[in-house]
């Protein structure tokens, strides 16, 4: 029963500003910082993508939320997280909510206004592989992937991972206002890693490491796929009904999603040869990064 805040985001999620882009008279080299917070105070310390909420910055670190004064840096709450959060994971703002997802594949929501615990999922199941001495390693679900709300439910993806590669995720609905799980579906032969879903018409598109793209029905029913001949480390992005979407391998493609979920590539172009970008639009013009290897003489 936790107050939510009825306030416009300035900064909802990961990829999120609201309003168009402004021109500023100045240089990157030219703006001072206004205020800096040193989080880790002088170790090192898991952080968040930041969400900017009524005049608050909200900041996860560690097995904690911060709650800073966006004028002046200054912390105002803060509150305990169920579990501790991964390097880069990414909180959303959302019916007066901050959601954050958690190490074990958890998502854990607060009242913007109070702090207060609002709801919190039950851990995922971690993945398991034998190693090469026969033992069992155990992979905890990371909550490293974009979270999607639309309408009155969230979407959110895990990753079952070392620093090399995914072994299995998982894709799960939630009610944005009360935590209620609406469908839950397991990936098991990849993982959602900085990956992320777009909601396109009456359907959800997203991709994992295995490079399927796939579209669901919001009841998460399998409607289509389409094979991007790559990894997906990046969110997909929806412009004038179309999905953009990048692969690992420094390819972006735009995929037509038809009336009823059929997935389509319409268009490729190679940009680099590795990104993990994912791409935002801006006056008619998509923008993203990515890598090239080095050319040695």
């Amino acid at each position: 029963n936790a107050p939510a805040a009825e306030w416009a985001a300035d900064w909802g999620s990961f990829g999120a500003a609201t309003g168009a882009p402004i021109a500023v008279d100045s240089t990157l080299g030219s703006l001072p910082s206004r205020w800096t917070y040193d989080f880790a105070q002088g170790g090192y310390a898991s952080w968040s993508e930041p969400v900017v909420a009524g005049g608050f910055v909200f900041f996860a670190t560690g097995s904690r939320l911060l709650k800073l004064d966006a004028r002046t840096g200054a912390v105002v709450a803060e509150a305990p997280l169920a579990h501790g959060t991964a390097y880069g994971c990414r909180p959303i703002y959302a019916k007066g909510l901050v959601v954050v997802p958690l190490n074990n594949g958890r998502l854990q929501a607060l009242s913007a206004l109070t702090l207060q615990t609002r709801w919190l999922t039950e851990a995922l199941p971690a993945a398991e592989r034998e190693a090469a001495d026969g033992t069992t390693i155990f992979y905890d679900q990371q909550g490293l992937s974009t979270l999607t709300v639309s309408g009155d439910y969230l979407y959110a993806f895990t990753a079952a991972a070392d620093w090399s590669q995914t072994y299995e995720g998982w894709a799960l609905c939630v009610n944005a206002s009360t935590g209620a799980i609406r469908w839950m579906q397991k990936n098991t032969d990849a993982g959602y890693y900085w990956s992320g879903a777009a909601s396109v018409g009456d359907y959800l598109v997203a991709a994992g490491d295995d490079g399927m793209l796939r579209a669901a029905s919001t009841d998460g029913e399998p409607v289509a796929t389409l094979a991007l001949g790559a990894p997906v480390r990046s969110t997909v992005v929806t412009v004038d009904g179309f999905a953009y979407v990048v692969t690992t391998n420094g390819t972006l493609h735009k995929v037509s999603v038809g009336a009823n979920g059929a997935l389509t590539q319409v268009g490729a172009v190679s940009f680099g040869d590795y990104s993990t970008s994912t791409p935002t639009f801006a006056n008619g013009v998509l923008y993203v990064g990515g890598s090239r290897a080095h050319q040695g003489l």
